[in-house]
């Protein structure tokens, strides 16, 4: 009689991991939105009382003055660290070994390998820099999470596609309320030269939150709703003139192939046709002469010159030759430790005048070359190689959309650094769930020459 009145007293989660109807997962996926949210919106009430003074937002807001009270930038970097111990939390209670190994080692390994690759250097340890390299390796981390909690949600998916859609909106409506304001002042100009900040910290990244938006919904589609799939392309627009008012070139670049690849597959795709198995490459083939064309449109609308000749002469490209051509051997092979030339590293040298030994090394190769070297590159771009093969076979169906995606990205690493984007690597995250979460219903974003079957609602 013990033992069976013992069985009812065992706490609900500990047998199914809920809590009150609620499960630890849930209530992370919950978490993710909301961290979503902050991210986005991060400067919004400074926007506000930029806007309600009248006050013309350029580059940056005036810190500490927000409509609301307090600002809401840190929010987001709160709610990673607590979702960061959820996850801990969840992989625990599982007892995974092989996750926990799989995804935390690795952070651990590149943080102590850094610090000791900066103590050697400069002979002791800043804290400040370790703290600024230690970010995008926790941000990584957070993602990778991430995605093991998206993958299989096609519910949480079509969460996360409204939030985007109401947030493109608020972003948008910002953008023009501030173009609208500087032209009061300075007159009418091109409003996709002036590189607005919108709801943003700095300039470009409401053109990455456009990106990813246009990247997730781009590869979700057979996962949304019906009300959702039909206000695609207006969202696709949508981004694409968030983009644009941002001035970000290679957001504006990005967006335009998604447009493009749109256009594409609701010409082509989904009919059957002689040589439609030549069809794919010939889209690939072609998409070079868009991609051209993406270059051509973002300088004109940008107005600030060629985004070719920015990389090379003096931009991402030229501190990529001179890492190799400036530095001693060790520096090339092992890099200068971690947080040397990162954004955050900048930032904090500016605000704390921590005196940092830095430059501004932006793009992703560059951040990684700089912080640990070429043979920590050389390594993750084997494991790429690698890994390859096999990702193809798993998404042959998909083959159009992992072509757009390694594009676009590819296009980005070169001109920013994505591993301090808060907002377009949680969207990265989530569009490689999209990918990778087995075979995708069948429609028009599916194989090339077949006939498209009813997406689900």
């Amino acid at each position: 009689m013990a033992m069976a009145s013992s069985q009812p007293l065992q706490p609900a989660f500990r047998r199914s991991g809920r809590l009150r109807g609620t499960s630890l997962e849930d209530w992370a996926r919950r978490g993710l939105i909301a961290y979503f949210i902050f991210a986005s919106m991060a400067y919004l009430p400074e926007a506000l009382n930029d806007i309600a003074n009248m006050r013309v937002s350029y580059a940056k807001f005036a810190i500490g003055e927000p409509l609301f009270g307090p600002s809401l930038r840190y929010v987001k970097d709160i709610l990673m660290v607590a979702l960061l111990g959820l996850f801990f939390w969840i992989d625990m209670r599982r007892q995974e070994r092989y996750r926990l190994a799989a995804h935390y080692l690795p952070v651990i390994l590149l943080l102590l390998y850094g610090t000791a690759v900066l103590a050697y250097r400069e002979s002791t340890v800043n804290l400040y820099q370790v703290a600024a390299g230690g970010r995008s390796l926790l941000l990584i981390l957070f993602c990778v999470k991430a995605i093991g909690l998206m993958r299989g949600r096609p519910e949480f998916i079509r969460a996360l596609a409204r939030c985007i859609g109401w947030l493109l909106l608020v972003e948008f409506i910002v953008l023009a309320i501030q173009y609208a304001l500087f032209t009061s002042r300075f007159g009418v100009v091109n409003p996709f030269s002036l590189r607005l900040i919108g709801t943003f910290g700095g300039i470009s990244l409401a053109g990455y939150l456009a990106l990813g938006s246009a990247m997730i919904l781009y590869a979700a589609r057979p996962r949304l709703g019906r009300v959702q799939r039909r206000l695609g392309p207006l969202l696709q627009l949508l981004a694409l003139g968030v983009a644009g008012m941002s001035g970000t070139r290679s957001a504006i670049i990005g967006c335009f192939l998604i447009v493009f690849f749109l256009l594409v597959e609701k010409v082509l795709l989904g009919r059957k046709r002689p040589g439609s198995a030549y069809l794919t490459p010939a889209i690939i083939c072609f998409s070079l002469l868009a991609l051209t064309g993406g270059v051509q449109a973002a300088t004109l609308m940008a107005d600030r010159g060629s985004i070719v000749e920015a990389q090379v002469e003096g931009g991402r490209i030229d501190m990529l030759t001179g890492f190799f051509t400036s530095n001693p051997l060790s520096v090339v092979l092992f890099g200068d430790g971690i947080g040397y030339g990162t954004n955050a590293g900048v930032n904090l040298n500016k605000q704390l005048e921590v005196e940092l030994d830095h430059q501004i090394m932006d793009g992703t190769f560059n951040s990684i070359l700089t912080q640990y070297g070429l043979l920590s590159l050389s390594l993750l771009l084997a494991a790429a190689i690698a890994a390859a093969p096999g990702l193809l076979r798993k998404l042959r169906s998909r083959s159009l959309q992992l072509y757009v995606f390694v594009v676009v990205n590819f296009v980005l690493c070169i001109s920013t650094n994505i591993l301090e984007q808060f907002v377009y690597l949680f969207l990265l995250a989530a569009c490689w769930a999209v990918l990778t979460d087995g075979e995708p219903s069948r429609s028009a974003s599916g194989a090339l020459g077949r006939t498209a079957a009813p997406m689900p609602t």
